[in-house]
């Protein structure tokens, strides 16, 4: 995936747009929003990830992991 390749390379911006485009084309893919989290995480940008957390919520409502990273989120996003 080119996003991960570009936030290896330490381009975090150009990692973050190719996902959101990748996310306005494919607003159910599993796959990037987990990368829109993860990246918006390390880079301190909590309250982003806690959106795209919840939007994943939205389509994967049981999984007990996602809860708890958005009880993670929530904290630190205030």
């Amino acid at each position: 995936m080119l996003a991960v390749a570009l936030h290896s390379a330490s381009q975090v911006e150009e990692a973050l747009t190719v996902l959101k485009e990748n996310l306005a084309r494919h607003p159910n893919d599993r796959d990037t929003l987990v990368a829109l989290i993860g990246f918006n995480r390390d880079a301190g940008n909590f309250a982003n990830a806690l959106h795209y957390a919840e939007l994943l919520a939205v389509i994967t409502p049981d999984d007990r992991n996602l809860i708890n990273v958005i009880q993670e989120l929530q904290s630190r996003s205030h």
